[in-house]
């Protein structure tokens, strides 16, 4: 076989080889790769946002009691509450014109202006969401029949 050519059928041999190592050599982990592997030494620190206080309530209120999502459930009917507060505790009463709910007791706390509770009226007891700011509070309770759904109370200063 001529010289030449075994030359030549060598390096073509070789040049798929030499390739592949090219390549994994400029693949390596050196200062300038990157690299997947990669774990941020220190991770920089989020400021945890401030509550908000809860709003002040305490004191007398007056709005409306939606008893329910349809008027099968009755008409919308007067209220009135009286509350007070030790910090985000509040507790207080909260009176209606309406037969389904005449008197209630109210016991919650506020998370920042969010509201979570109970409302006792007579034996049964209802598990109460709201909101409040220092001019409006409304609350939400399941108003006891599957028809109506959820029951609310908008109150005012």
């Amino acid at each position: 076989m001529n010289p030449g050519r075994a030359w030549s059928l060598a390096v073509l041999k070789l040049t798929p080889l030499i390739a592949v190592c090219s390549l994994l050599a400029a693949c390596d982990d050196g200062p300038t790769a990157p690299s997947l592997r990669a774990v941020p030494t220190s991770v920089p620190a989020r400021a945890t946002p401030t509550p908000l206080p809860a709003p002040n309530v305490a004191g007398s209120w007056s709005g409306t009691l939606h008893p329910g999502q349809s008027s099968f459930c009755g008409p919308v009917a007067t209220a009135s509450a009286t509350f007070t507060q030790d910090g985000s505790r509040v507790t207080g009463s909260i009176t209606t014109s309406s037969s389904g709910l005449p008197t209630g007791r109210l016991d919650g706390e506020f998370q920042g202006l969010h509201l979570n509770g109970t409302l006792q009226i007579g034996s049964t007891t209802k598990t109460v969401t709201g909101s409040a700011s220092a001019t409006v509070m409304s609350m939400k309770f399941p108003s006891g029949s599957f028809l109506c759904g959820t029951s609310s109370i908008i109150l005012n200063r």
